[in-house]
């Protein structure tokens, strides 16, 4: 059942032309992110975050262990174009990287995938938060949220400050 989902959510995005979406510079890993990250979002979803070369990396790696599909061999290549091109920005003074806040996740249209992703909740919490929500209606606090039985409460009030509505 898993597999024919993760297939669906491939095939969706690739047909609806989602990786022209964006607009992405060129460089090494740029063909590569089109052609893998689409098969489970956007790539303007990938395109508007910002992170450290740690942070893709412990990125990339999650989603390939979710089923991306880039090889060994251009992993770094991925990595480094990311890195290089969706970074937060540097004090000019310090050249050190300047705390970014996480962008809101809006838990009233984020999808399962998104809810775990964002809110580092696991596949089935994630899923039970969207059965909930088509259930009872939206969600108009993060008290709200973390009242749904089968969500982590703790989790949910740590990102507390991340939830739209």
């Amino acid at each position: 059942m898993l597999k024919i989902s993760a297939m669906a959510i491939f095939v969706v995005p690739m047909l609806c032309g989602a990786q022209n979406s964006t607009t992405m510079p060129d460089g090494p890993g740029k063909a590569i992110i089109q052609k893998s990250c689409v098969g489970c979002h956007s790539l303007k979803v990938v395109t508007s975050k910002q992170a450290t070369h740690d942070e893709w990396a412990t990125l990339v790696d999650q989603m390939i262990s979710k089923g991306a599909d880039v090889s060994d061999d251009n992993i770094e290549a991925v990595v480094q174009y990311l890195a290089a091109h969706y970074s937060p920005a540097k004090d000019q003074k310090t050249e050190q990287v300047k705390p970014s806040k996480p962008a809101p996740v809006n838990v009233n249209n984020a999808t399962g995938q998104e809810l775990e992703r964002e809110l580092a909740l696991s596949d089935k919490e994630a899923e039970t938060l969207v059965r909930y929500r088509e259930q009872n209606g939206k969600f108009k606090s993060w008290q709200e949220v973390a009242a749904v039985p089968g969500v982590p409460s703790a989790r949910i009030e740590e990102q507390r400050d991340r939830l739209a509505f």
